[in-house]
């Protein structure tokens, strides 16, 4: 429902810390001073620098780095927890799950010829809001066992890669699917294992711009062996033929030949991108899905008392759990339990007397008007499940 790299990026600096007064600590680095929501963590009762340097864990001793990824944990965890809630009301949804491209082998020996060209994949999002599509599995079927051939993933508003990955071939003239090593860190992702998120093409990119298109495929030149002859199995399907996931992104086999591309693989030229049949031994599994991303991003604000309440929480008992002894952890445990509690039900809410006490993240409202119809159900226009 949400691109977990775009929420990190657009929460970043939503909420903030104040530097303490102490000159005995670390100084803060001034991504965790600012704050563009006026909100800081710190303000909460109870809240302190000097707790969090009384807490900090042995296998990160350094306060900076610590408080970064609790700021990035809870991000995800609002998010989490913000989504199941809002799922209950709204009619978001994967639109297809794990969709196989449907592709053909007719003869397993049968091999394609190389002739030093880009082929692959390209992948175009439907014009949405909200659509997205997620390469969730990447296989392929050759002739020749090979570790490390090289796979790119470019995008037509970027001169590199925006992600660069190794395969390694271990069956031949036999199906397989891949585990993909990331061997340069792209825009898609900041980790050396991949995830579907590696794999996002969709509509609207802050970061490279709207109507981009995807290629994902290797240089022929990398290849050892030879592709088994694969083939799309409804290529040009239309009518009562037509293929589910068309409505939501088009998916289709392509080459580009050698002399349209660079020998420092930066993006080939586009415009001579040719489209086939043949699938040059590559398989895909497709997620189609909704993406309230862009609706989060622009109403984030609406979230920072949320995430500040959610990052002390966390805090609060990291210090009941701490093992270190000290004099403040030692005498306070008990109140850091009572004040995480205090924060859980702020947080999610409770019944008093028979009535429901709303918490904050049920209070967030979100309007969806500008979601794709296929997201949303006719009955629900908004996120959230504030009653009045």
């Amino acid at each position: 429902m949400t691109n977990s790299i775009r929420i990190l990026e657009c929460f970043e600096s939503l909420v903030g810390w104040r530097e303490s007064a102490s000159s005995c600590y670390d100084a803060l680095v001034a991504q965790l001073r600012a704050s563009t929501s006026g909100q800081y963590v710190n303000d909460i009762p109870g809240m302190t620098i000097e707790l969090v340097n009384e807490i900090l864990p042995k296998d990160t001793p350094d306060v900076n780095d610590y408080l970064l990824n609790i700021m990035e944990s809870q991000a995800l965890e609002l998010m989490n927890v913000w989504e199941n809630m809002t799922k209950r009301e709204v009619y978001t949804k994967t639109l297809l799950a794990n969709n196989d491209m449907g592709v053909k082998v007719q003869n397993i020996r049968t091999t394609s010829e190389k002739f030093g060209r880009f082929v692959g994949w390209k992948i175009v999002p439907k014009e949405s809001n909200s659509i997205r599509a997620e390469v969730l599995q990447f296989g392929g079927m050759f002739n020749t066992l090979q570790t490390g051939l090289t796979i790119y993933f470019y995008s037509s508003r970027q001169e590199q890669a925006i992600g660069v990955y190794t395969v390694d071939i271990t069956k031949t003239n036999s199906q397989e699917w891949y585990t993909l090593t990331e061997v340069v860190s792209g825009s898609g992702s900041s980790s050396s294992a991949v995830d579907p998120i590696t794999f996002i093409c969709d509509y609207i990119n802050r970061n490279s711009g709207h109507g981009q298109e995807y290629y994902v495929g290797y240089y022929e030149d990398d290849l050892t062996g030879k592709a088994i002859l694969t083939e799309l199995e409804c290529g040009t399907c239309t009518g009562e033929r037509s293929r589910d996931i068309d409505k939501y992104v088009h998916i289709t086999p392509i080459e580009v030949p050698s002399g349209s591309t660079y020998v420092d693989k930066s993006l080939f030229d586009i415009d001579n991108v040719g489209t086939t049949n043949q699938t040059f031994g590559l398989f895909m599994k497709v997620n189609a899905t909704c993406d309230a991303s862009e609706c989060v991003c622009d109403n984030k604000k609406m979230f920072a008392m949320a995430y500040k309440k959610m990052i002390a929480k966390k805090i609060f008992w990291d210090a009941w759990n701490c093992n270190e002894t000290n004099a403040m952890t030692a005498s306070r445990k008990e109140d850091f339990k009572m004040m995480a509690d205090k924060l859980e039900l702020e947080l999610n809410g409770y019944v008093q007397e028979g009535r429901r006490i709303y918490g904050e993240i049920e209070k967030i409202t979100i309007d969806l008007s500008q979601l794709d119809n296929y997201c949303l159900g006719m009955r629900k226009r908004a996120l959230g499940v504030l009653q009045l």
